[in-house]
């Protein structure tokens, strides 16, 4: 009986196939988040004056250690610095890491940093307030390769609010400037 060797390279190409295959399966992905960007909550009613809601939000600022950037009486503006947003899910989507397992960095992206800024208005008898955030995050997940393991970092992102914190945080300010 008579055999036939495999032509060259056939056994390479048993080998690559189903690595290539197997490989594509489990690429770990970053997925943006899927909802556009939302409009910014509509300014809340306050019982209080201009300068009784004013004070408030500053001291609301204080309180919670954001840093003030931009600080326009004239024009009821509030501004705060970037800064770390405590990686909260229910504040933002953010996106999510697929083909990764959790301890690996798969699942949700949290918010990693924010820019708050509001808005005061209003005379002697009565005000508004409206709160506006931003949200950044940069996903990052463990990839393995056939050299090892690796962290991956994707570009940043602008997060989609889920109106969460503005919504605390208006109802906090109301609180403290009609002194409830």
């Amino acid at each position: 009986m008579i055999t036939r060797a495999p032509p060259k390279g056939h056994a390479m190409k048993q080998l690559i196939v189903p690595a290539v295959v197997l490989g594509m399966l489990g690429c770990v992905t970053y997925v943006p988040p899927q909802v556009k960007t939302t409009e910014p909550l509509p300014a809340a009613s306050v019982r209080a004056s201009f300068d009784r809601t004013w004070t408030t939000v500053i001291d609301f600022f204080a309180d919670q250690a954001i840093p003030v950037k931009t600080l326009d009486r004239s024009s009821g503006y509030i501004a705060a610095e970037r800064l770390g947003a405590g990686n909260n899910l229910d504040w933002a989507d953010c996106g999510k890491i697929v083909n990764a397992p959790a301890r690996d960095g798969g699942g949700p992206v949290a918010p990693q940093q924010a820019v708050f800024n509001v808005r005061v208005r209003g005379d002697s008898a009565s005000s508004t307030v409206q709160v506006v955030a931003r949200w950044m995050a940069v996903a990052t997940a463990q990839v393995a390769s056939g050299f090892g393991s690796r962290t991956k970092a994707y570009n940043e992102t602008e997060c989609v609010t889920t109106g969460v914190w503005e919504t605390a945080a208006i109802r906090e300010i109301t609180r403290r400037a009609e002194g409830r």
